[in-house]
């Protein structure tokens, strides 16, 4: 927690977000374009990132006009297999987070450089379609969203899957944005915390409320089991996160069903679903952040108002659509600028905040720290506050001296076989 703090103070309050997606492209000579001459490079600039702390330097130029580099090649890295890869020349730069243990490891090796930012925050996204006839869907009841509230143990996820380089969340924005200011209050007394015994006694009266029976431990209605199918990314920390929180589920008497899916079968079991067929029932979510967002319009609406689309529903014709108009309005209003004063304004993002946590249908967990790294001779990455290297600037400015082309790495890579749409 030390270390977040740290980068708290040099980051400033910061967020808005964003997903960063790359193409791809072949593999090719270096062309005989000339190279960049190492005498055009001014004195360094102090940056944050790297394995040398915050003071890492940061080229300022590469003093020639147009991109610093003719050709950038993106090739698909596996995140388990990235730090081999990077370590043997492989790439120059990998833009997609390692795993924190992975981070660890390479952070004193000589030829490497480490960048670390608060690049992506995790949530957890319930399912509150109405229950089918002669079934019960837990999440569908407002009470048990909220008792869930406090059956994730953030601190763990922080200190022990995250190793301190995270911080815990618990609305849209996060301890690093500036708006957390606005509604640092309405954190604080909501009072969401650990608290596995208090959230499994509102679960067991909401669910005997609705008819169900604790049997030996299990939930059942009918006299047949409550599943809840539980998808969980498994590309990163959130596997472990998942699981962490499947067994405080079990805990608490329901049969979960796990189904630990990558990028592309989780999206389309999740988001391309009607909630009504209960395909899931819970999912990990990740969010990529992007550049730092003094007052924060798009992802409170984002991640509560049912009108952007982001929400359970989806906006998708013919799919069961949750659905609250307070929200709706409030986040119109906010999107648009429909307000008087600053005055206003906060007291419109603050609403949306309270009505937010009482639904409870995204559960936030943590802003985590990424870990990027970068050959250490490879100059001109240009930091964001937020996403750190991610910055669309690092392509356009970032070179090495001793040649034309720059190889950049990441997980997810488009290609001809991609199922990614093209168009739209």
């Amino acid at each position: 927690m030390l270390r977040i703090m740290e980068l708290a103070k040099s980051l400033g309050l910061v967020g808005l977000l964003c997903i960063v997606l790359a193409g791809c492209g072949p593999s090719s000579e270096p062309s005989s374009a000339p190279m960049l001459d190492p005498s055009q490079n001014p004195e360094t600039l102090k940056g944050h990132g790297g394995s040398e702390g915050i003071d890492a330097p940061v080229p300022a130029t590469h003093g020639r006009p147009g991109p610093a580099s003719d050709k950038i090649y993106f090739k698909a890295f596996h995140v388990d297999r990235a730090p081999l890869d990077i370590q043997s020349g492989a790439m120059d730069l990998y833009l997609f987070s390692l795993k924190t243990n992975a981070a660890r490891e390479l952070a004193e090796t000589e030829d490497l450089r480490i960048y670390d930012a608060p690049a992506t925050s995790i949530s957890l996204i319930l399912n509150p379609a109405p229950s089918r006839p002669g079934e019960i869907n837990p999440f569908a009841i407002p009470e048990i969203r909220r008792a869930i509230q406090y059956l994730v143990n953030r601190e763990f996820i922080v200190n022990d899957i995250y190793r301190g380089m995270a911080v815990p969340m618990t609305t849209q924005v996060s301890p690093l944005d500036y708006d957390f200011l606005t509604v640092y209050d309405i954190v604080r007394g909501a009072d969401i915390r650990y608290d596995s015994e208090y959230a499994r006694q509102i679960i067991k009266r909401e669910m005997e409320n609705a008819g169900a029976l604790l049997i030996d431990d299990r939930w059942t209605y009918n006299e047949r089991p409550v599943r809840l199918k539980f998808i969980t990314r498994v590309e990163d920390e959130r596997r472990e996160v998942g699981d962490l929180v499947r067994a405080e589920l079990t805990q608490a008497g329901f049969q979960v069903e796990p189904g630990y899916r990558q990028f592309a079968p989780a999206v389309l079991s999740v988001y391309s679903s009607d909630p009504a067929s209960f395909e899931w029932h819970l999912y990990t979510e990740g969010w990529g952040r992007g550049a730092p967002d003094r007052y924060d319009f798009a992802t409170i609406n984002q991640m509560s108002a049912p009108w952007l689309g982001n929400m359970p529903g989806w906006k998708e014709v013919g799919f069961w659509q949750y659905e609250h108009n307070r929200l709706d309005t409030l986040g119109k209003r906010l999107f648009t600028g429909d307000f008087e004063s600053q005055t206003e304004r906060n007291e419109i993002y603050r609403e949306m905040t309270r009505v937010a946590l009482d639904e409870s249908v995204r559960i936030w967990l943590a802003t985590v720290v990424n870990n990027f790294p970068a050959q250490k001779d490879l100059r001109g990455i240009t930091l964001d506050l937020v996403s750190g290297p991610r910055s669309p600037w690092t392509l356009r400015e970032a070179y090495k001296v001793d040649q034309d082309h720059l190889t950049v790495g990441h997980l997810w890579v488009w290609t001809e076989r991609t199922t990614w749409n093209p168009i739209g």
